[in-house]
C-alpha cells in the first residue's frame, strides 16, 4: 500500500457555508494522468484543506481515501477518478481541528522535497498529489486518530 497527499483546492468555493464536509464522498478525481499512473487498488489519498475562507493561510486534514477503485470519466473535468472503500476512508470535520501547518512541514515525502512554503503557498506543493514516506503516513494517521469522524 503507498500513501499520497493531495489538496482539495475547491471545498471551500463548493461549501462555502461552514465547509460541511457531508457533502463530501469518498472518491477522489483529477485531470492528471499522474494518478492515473501511479496510484493502485488499496493505495490511500490523505486530503487536505486550505484552514477556510476566514483562514486561508491554515491547513485542515479533510479526508483519507482507501482506493478500491479506478476509472474514467471523461465527460467530468476530472476524468481520472477513484471510489474509496465505504468502510476504509474517512472524512473529517475541517472546521473542528486546529491549523496542521506544522505537521505538514515535517512530512518528508518520497521525494525528500520537504514543504518549505508557508500559508497559501503551501497550495502550490500540494497541487499534484505527493507520495508520503511510510513515517509521514503514520504521522497522519496518528493525528487523524484524535479527530471527529464526519457521519
Amino acid at each position: 500500500m503507498t500513501h499520497f497527499l493531495g489538496y482539495m483546492v475547491h471545498f471551500w468555493r463548493k461549501n462555502s457555508h461552514h465547509g460541511h464536509p457531508q457533502t463530501v464522498n469518498h472518491g477522489w478525481g483529477t485531470f492528471s494522468d499522474y494518478f492515473h499512473k501511479r496510484v493502485g487498488k488499496r493505495d490511500t489519498l490523505w486530503i487536505v484543506v486550505a484552514g477556510s475562507p476566514n483562514n486561508p493561510n491554515e491547513w485542515r486534514l479533510l479526508q483519507v481515501v482507501e482506493i478500491e477503485e479506478k476509472y474514467y470519466n471523461f465527460e467530468d473535468p476530472t476524468p481520472y477518478c477513484a471510489k474509496g472503500s465505504i468502510e476504509k476512508s474517512k472524512v473529517f470535520y475541517p472546521d473542528r481541528q486546529a491549523d496542521l501547518t506544522l505537521l505538514l512541514k515535517k512530512l518528508e515525502f518520497a521525494s525528500g522535497k520537504k514543504i518549505e512554503q508557508e500559508g497559501r503557498r503551501i497550495g502550490l506543493t500540494l497541487q499534484s498529489l505527493r507520495r508520503l514516506t511510510d513515517n509521514d503516513a503514520k504521522l497522519l494517521q496518528e493525528y487523524a486518530n484524535g479527530l471527529e469522524v464526519c457521519k
